[in-house]
């Protein structure tokens, strides 16, 4: 993978301009109930046009839903009344492939 140079910055709508910096997932608070809880505020971080475009926007419903083999991590609606689910894994974690389709199988 091909890096870009330079650092990004945030610029907001009053021209005001903020240095961002790199988080580690996986390290200090950046975990994956961090990551949970991020997306449960801003679901539109999540690529839905190019998962299912039909989705739409996603309305979020609740975080860590108990059911008989787990917990949810992420419960939304659609706005036509779809349920969606959304298992959060950090990128490190090697059984991510394996354990979320268990998970959802389950």
């Amino acid at each position: 993978m091909i890096r870009a140079l330079g650092f990004p910055v945030l610029i907001d709508n009053s021209g005001s301009q903020i240095a961002l910096e790199r988080i580690y997932l996986g390290v200090g608070n950046h975990n994956e109930k961090w990551l949970q809880e991020l997306i449960h505020a801003h679901p539109g971080i999540l690529p839905m046009v190019d998962i299912e475009p039909g989705f739409g926007m996603l309305i979020p419903a609740a975080l860590e839903v108990p059911c008989p083999h787990g917990k949810i991590d992420n419960l939304f609606l659609t706005p036509s009344g779809d349920i969606v689910f959304v298992e959060t894994k950090l990128w490190r974690n090697t059984e991510i492939r394996r354990e979320v389709v268990a998970q959802t199988l389950d």
